[in-house]
């Protein structure tokens, strides 16, 4: 509740209204302009300075807004509405440690207090400590029960664990309170793009673009469930000798009679019977299609080995040790992979996996993977990267069915001008695995500079990877690699950047869970 200023003459009384006035319609300049005016006469009002502090962060300007809220709270210890909000801006700042502190401080001041249970939750959600945040959520929403913030925030985290029906059910909660809450939507689409509701879905997500026409996650989904269209065939994997030999190796160097395995998305089973024939004492694998379950388990029994491998109709992150297995795996094998080596959820899948599914010092097939990539100049995919005009016809409506994060090509098969040699771009340990990253929050993970090799227009990035099966067998996916059928992922930049022979390109890099990123700088 925004409060007066606790002392001063009527005028300036009068002044704070209209200011308060200005920064609850939105007039953010106005109300600024006022407030500082005010803290001239009043310099340590504890109120004014949370209020100045609070419309300077709504203005996106978080740390200049920082000195005034952390004044507020100098000058009001006590409070926990100005704790809770400069929990908020260090929030937004990143600061997600310092934040959780200030909301911890204003809970113990006020132990019901909703907004900083919902605020401590959405810190810890953005960490990736999804039990805890729940927690905070479901208090949030004893203390004040039409919370949408928090409902909608329940069903983020439960589309997170992979609880779509639940997190569909939330989420339906929460827009009968406020139906104009696009995350909710967002969230819904996301729940039943996953529960094969793909229409319904792209309504979700059409809603929250209609009510917030900036929202990044619900664009980014909206494009990723319209692309579903082009099916992923198992057939090019199974034919890739090269992968099969390598993944066959590897298996055999691990695998011994007392070993324990799980095998994360069964497809025809093939890694599966490669455990089982080096002599795992138990082989448990799961598959969340249902018809290709049934067929793994026919392909099994077919084999020989029906009775010594266990198929689970589940996603990985809805085993429970003790039910789909009978003991935690000694040996972890899968691969959740596409072009752009994160596209299918590696990163998530293998976190769960390890916390919930695996003994400790399980070994793990494949170890690691190295991403590299390569500037080019490539004119005839360009001319549809974004679609625009085609042969004097405006076709760019039909742009919204590319994926825009990166397509896939075979790199040997497409005319190009490869402006720079393949350089490092990005390693990862599946081991060791990098903290929880979002869209709203990818990871920084550097700048590389690139010399260009050739004069011309840098128009996309191509990028591909090497597969460390173990220390010793390494497949790459790169041009003339081992793991032929996953060709090559490429990044088309938003502008054409002109290079010269010999200069030095920036190269950004960051991720999120579920893919990797490209910008010049």
């Amino acid at each position: 509740m925004v409060k007066d200023a606790d002392s001063g003459p009527s005028g300036s009384q009068n002044t704070l209204r209209e200011a308060v006035v200005h920064h609850q319609a939105g007039r953010l300049a106005e109300a600024e302009t006022m407030y500082m005016e005010l803290l001239e006469d009043m310099p340590g009002n504890a109120d004014l300075l949370h209020l100045l502090g609070l419309v300077i962060h709504q203005d996106g300007r978080h740390e200049e807004a920082m000195p005034y809220l952390e004044k507020a709270v100098e000058a009001s210890p006590g409070t926990p509405d100005i704790l809770c909000n400069l929990g908020v801006v260090l929030r937004a700042q990143g600061r997600q440690e310092e934040a959780l502190a200030h909301f911890a401080r204003a809970l113990e001041l006020a132990p019901g207090y909703a907004k900083a249970f919902y605020n401590r939750g959405t810190a810890l959600k953005d960490m990736g400590r999804f039990d805890e945040a729940t927690a905070d959520f479901k208090s949030a929403l004893k203390a004040e029960p039409r919370l949408t913030e928090a409902m909608c925030a329940l069903g983020s985290i439960l589309n997170e664990q992979g609880r779509f029906g639940a997190a569909a059910e939330r989420l339906g909660e929460a827009l009968k309170a406020n139906p104009n809450n696009a995350e909710a939507h967002c969230n819904l689409g996301i729940a039943l793009s996953e529960l094969g509701q793909r229409r319904e879905a792209r309504k979700s997500f059409r809603k929250a673009l209609e009510i917030d026409p900036g929202h990044i996650a619900a664009g980014l989904s909206l494009r990723k469930v319209l692309s579903t269209s082009i099916p992923r065939w198992h057939f090019p994997m199974l034919a890739d000798a090269g992968r099969n030999e390598g993944y066959r190796h590897a298996i055999e160097k691990v695998v011994d009679a007392d070993s324990r395995v799980l095998d994360i998305g069964t497809g025809s089973g093939l890694l599966a019977l490669m455990a089982a024939r080096a002599g795992a004492q138990e082989v448990t694998t799961c598959e969340v299609s249902e018809p290709l379950a049934e067929t793994a388990r026919r392909i099994l029994s077919d084999n020989g080995y029906g009775d010594r491998i266990t198929v689970v109709n589940k996603k990985s992150n809805e085993l429970h040790v003790g039910e789909d297995m009978a003991e935690p795996a000694t040996v972890l094998v899968s691969e959740i992979l596409d072009a752009g080596l994160l596209g299918e959820g590696v990163i998530p899948t293998l976190r769960h996996a390890l916390a919930h599914l695996t003994a400790p010092g399980c070994r793990m097939i494949p170890r690691a993977a190295t991403v590299h990539a390569r500037l080019i100049e490539i004119p005839a995919l360009r001319a549809v990267n974004p679609v625009r005009e085609v042969d004097g016809f405006d076709l760019s409506a039909f742009d919204e069915f590319r994926v825009p994060f990166y397509g896939v090509i075979n790199l040997d098969l497409e005319a190009h001008q490869p402006l720079s040699d393949p350089f490092p771009a990005w390693e990862v340990d599946f081991r060791d695995l990098p903290p929880f990253a979002s869209e709203v929050r990818p990871s920084e993970d550097g700048t590389v500079e690139v010399t260009a090799t050739e004069n011309g227009q840098v128009q996309a990035v191509v990028f591909w990877f090497e597969l460390h099966l173990d220390d010793e067998i390494t497949l790459s996916s790169g041009p003339g690699g081992e793991l032929s059928h996953w060709g090559q992922a490429i990044q088309f930049f938003n502008c054409d950047h002109r290079v010269e022979k010999g200069d030095t390109v920036l190269v950004r890099v960051r991720h999120t869970d579920p893919r990797i990123f490209f910008s010049l700088d």
